[in-house]
């Protein structure tokens, strides 16, 4: 004698309201959660200048949704970061900061500086930094993700983008 088995629902119809709530708010804290990694990431941005880099342009949402890495990629400190001159983003902006980078000859001090196409970004002791390199490839502390749109010289102590 064969027994049917009660089929399982694979979908759950949502009648109450509690229920309705509380999936609203498991929304709202996995896309507060997922912008609270991405501003961490690049180096603890507040919300207010979060907003700003993108309020500031005037373009549409549209073009913000393929331009978005774009804006938070040419900055000063996350380029100096990426192309592994730094452990962190916070010690490339402490030497932003501390005015002991060179952006096509000039010093500068702001840790979010826009750097445009063909910029040459350039520190003053790089054979520190080469050396420094040099550990930090033994000991296998290197980014892997290696942005190719950077053309980066450790022995000189350059960037271009």
């Amino acid at each position: 004698m064969l027994l049917k088995r009660r089929e399982k629902f694979v979908y759950k119809v949502v009648t109450d309201e509690q229920e309705i709530k509380r999936l609203r708010h498991s929304l709202k804290s996995k896309y507060y959660f997922g912008m609270l990694k991405l501003r961490c990431f690049y180096g603890n941005l507040r919300k207010r200048n979060f907003k700003r880099i993108f309020k500031d342009r005037g373009l549409t949402d549209k073009f913000l949704v393929g331009a978005f890495p774009y804006f938070l990629e040419s900055r000063l400190d996350v380029l100096l970061y990426r192309a592994n001159f730094f452990n962190s983003i916070f010690t490339a902006r402490q030497f932003i900061n501390h005015k002991k980078i060179f952006v096509n000859g000039l010093l500068e001090t702001k840790p979010g500086l826009k750097i445009l196409l063909y910029d040459m970004i350039s520190i003053p002791n790089f054979k520190k930094f080469y050396l420094l390199l040099k550990r930090r490839l033994k000991k296998k502390k290197v980014l892997i993700n290696y942005p190719n749109y950077l053309l980066v010289n450790y022995r000189l102590g350059i960037i271009f983008m």
